[in-house]
């Protein structure tokens, strides 16, 4: 279920938000009635929930003991970070009044491609699950800079103002990426795991393995969730004619809309 957290910065609850994916995705979407989330580490950004590397630069040559690797405060740092990647899942959600040609493009270049239209209210009044699930906006930073933003920085809510036991404390970061990306207006899902006792041994002794190999499932009420699902613009005819016949048998066309890409249209006087 969504928790609310006024530490995280919400969309208005009738922003649009789109997740764009292969036809696969959509089918297991319907298929098990739960949004995937994937841990953090899969994501393919290595900058992914870490600091700029000019901070930790600097953290490297202050605390950083060549001599001992158990005694060396920097290596400890990393493994924090590291281990705090694999143990955090998200789903990626990209807010816009209208769909995007950049979006597509960059993460749908297929012609079975589909996008999941919906909004900031039924994304969490669809998730309907026991796990206490997350949703803010990405903020977008200067990752060049030499002092501390995003973790660590006063100004950040998460970090400055939550209590010590939140969950997401020592997760703020996930919620700010490098400014090249962001076009993608992100909006994040965050399963965060509780991080009790996690750490208690110190970072020298062997950490336990998270319960998901890739990521995991969370349930979610579709009808709630999906206002509308978008053909690719590069859909073949064939796909066109395929997926909502497909489709249909998940109740899809129905319940729930499926149009072609307002990209795809022919001009009109052709």
């Amino acid at each position: 279920m969504h928790k609310p957290d006024p530490h995280l910065e919400a969309p208005a609850a009738d922003a649009v938000l789109w997740r764009y994916m292969d036809f696969t995705k959509l089918l297991s979407l319907l298929e098990r009635k739960a949004l995937f989330l994937a841990r953090a580490d899969r994501l393919g950004d290595p900058y992914e929930g870490f600091l700029p590397k000019q901070v930790l630069a600097g953290w490297q040559a202050e605390f950083q003991n060549t001599g001992d690797p158990k005694k060396d405060i920097y290596w400890n740092i990393t493994q924090v970070f590291k281990t705090l990647c694999r143990w955090t899942l998200l789903s990626c959600w990209h807010e816009s009044a209208a769909e995007s040609a950049a979006m597509w493009k960059c993460y749908n270049t297929s012609p079975d491609g589909i996008a999941v239209k919906t909004s900031y209210r039924r994304l969490c009044e669809s998730l309907i699950g026991p796990e206490e699930v997350y949703i803010g906006r990405v903020g977008y930073i200067d990752y060049g800079v030499a002092e501390p933003v995003g973790l660590f920085d006063e100004e950040d809510r998460l970090w400055s103002q939550a209590p010590r036991d939140h969950p997401l404390k020592l997760r703020s970061q996930f919620f700010k990426k490098r400014l090249e990306f962001q076009q993608e207006r992100e909006v994040r899902v965050v399963l965060a795991q509780s991080l009790h006792g996690l750490f208690s041994g110190g970072m020298t002794t062997q950490l336990p393995d998270p319960p998901w190999e890739i990521g995991e499932h969370v349930q979610v009420d579709v009808g709630t969730l999906v206002e509308e699902i978008v053909l690719s613009p590069l859909a073949t005819p064939a796909f066109r004619g395929l997926a909502p016949a497909v489709l249909g048998r998940y109740g899809v066309g129905r319940e729930l809309t499926v149009r072609e890409s307002s990209i795809a249209g022919i001009p009109l006087w052709t």
